[in-house]
């Protein structure tokens, strides 16, 4: 199916219905496309928990204002696995919309404004990673993608 959609793209430019509506449909594909803006708002330390935030943005890069759902699992340093010391939790402006387990692996609800706030909590002096993907409602996005790796340290 992909060889068959570059296909299309080579379509003679005396074809000017072709172009517009492959342009068209390039249009709508790249407004569906959103992706996600990471960064560790506040770095905690095993006294002290980090703040994480995730702003969803469309596929050029700006924020999108809309409320949106983010399932976020802490997990061992480039494992799946669940994090044995670390929890997370929904910070401010984020609620849960589902707990899948409890403290390990949570589906959060965004503010209005595309917004995730994540509270890391790592008493242990270790890595934890944050992998996250938008909530598995949506069949598009099956896979954890790697979000942020927060090394807590003792204050």
């Amino acid at each position: 199916m992909t060889q068959s959609l570059l296909n299309l793209l080579t379509v003679d430019n005396g074809q000017a219905a072709w172009n517009a509506t492959i342009n068209t449909n390039f249009e709508k594909l790249r407004d569906f496309i959103k992706t996600f803006a990471s960064s560790i708002a506040t770095q905690g330390d095993t006294g002290n928990p980090s703040s994480i935030e995730v702003q969803v943005q469309d596929a050029d890069g700006n924020d999108v204002e809309q409320e949106a759902l983010l399932r976020v699992r802490v997990c061992t340093e480039d494992a799946l696995t669940a994090h044995a010391t670390a929890t997370i939790a929904a910070g401010a402006g984020t609620s849960v919309a589902e707990t899948i387990t409890a403290t390990k692996d949570l589906i959060l609800k965004s503010s209005a404004a595309g917004l995730f706030t994540i509270t890391l909590t790592n008493g242990t002096a270790n890595t934890a990673d944050l992998r996250f993907g938008p909530s598995l409602v949506s069949p598009l996005f099956a896979d954890y993608e790697p979000l942020v790796q927060v090394a807590h340290s003792a204050p």
